[in-house]
């Protein structure tokens, strides 16, 4: 699902549109006039996809309520939509700047990743940036750092590599191969419910640090060696913990 802020031209999302697959579109915008030749748009750039207008009143000038009621109705909005559809994102490269301002703090608060756009005339060329979840990210950096510490340096060492082996890091962090095969992959015996790191592993959590790419040639007798790179999530994970070392 896509939720995104818009104007009266589906412009700043159409590149958006064009390079992704959605199969739900929540067009924010002000108003109902246009309405309905914004939806054509939509529907010539992707054909089958399911959008809907969401439209709200425009805050009035005697008093900040209005402004603050909004965003509350944003995060509210936010929250419905997204329950049954864990990999919403919010784009907010279109509408007002106080629309896209407001739509992007509720989906901070509704823990949403945020798409923004570049300006050609400003930046000197369009572009857009994902940015992730922040208080997931966050709570992530902060149990590796608080109980996980020895997870941090296996991280770091594959963000650098990009793609590593097992035998690999075990040179690179100086564990043994089992030690991070363990960590990476997770252990069979039981364990607590609060150490699910521990038990599935990196790659095994409920949303990755790791994933498994491929099998790599060494040259040398025996099976492949099998390649590791970080996630999206794992390298905005690993970013925040190298700014906050």
């Amino acid at each position: 699902m896509l939720i995104a802020s818009i104007g009266k031209r589906v412009g700043p999302i159409a590149q958006l549109l064009e390079s992704q697959e959605f199969a739900v579109l929540k067009l924010i915008r002000y108003g109902e006039g246009d309405g309905d030749s914004l939806l054509e748009n939509v529907k010539q750039i992707s054909p089958s996809i399911d959008v809907e207008n969401h439209v709200i009143e425009i805050p009035t000038m005697d008093g900040i309520e209005s402004g603050t009621d909004i965003l509350r109705d944003l995060f509210l909005q936010l929250m419905d939509w997204t329950e049954r559809s864990p990999d919403a994102m919010v784009c907010v490269t279109g509408g007002t700047p106080w629309l896209s301002h407001t739509l992007h703090h509720a989906a901070t608060l509704a823990n949403l990743p945020v798409i923004v756009g570049t300006h050609e005339k400003v930046e000197g060329r369009e572009m857009m940036f994902r940015y992730p979840k922040p208080l997931e990210t966050e709570r992530m950096k902060t149990i590796l750092r608080d109980r996980y510490q020895n997870r941090i340096p296996l991280l770091m060492a594959i963000e650098e590599m990009s793609l590593a082996t097992i035998p690999e890091l075990s040179s690179a962090v100086g564990l043994g191969v089992e030690s991070i095969r363990l960590i990476l992959n997770g252990r069979v015996r039981e364990v607590t419910e609060s150490e699910d790191i521990v038990h599935l592993g990196l790659t095994g959590i409920e949303t990755p640090l790791v994933r498994f790419v491929g099998k790599r040639d060494t040259g040398e007798r025996g099976p492949k060696a099998i390649e590791y790179e970080l996630t999206e999530f794992g390298r905005d994970v690993t970013s925040l913990l190298r700014e906050s070392n």
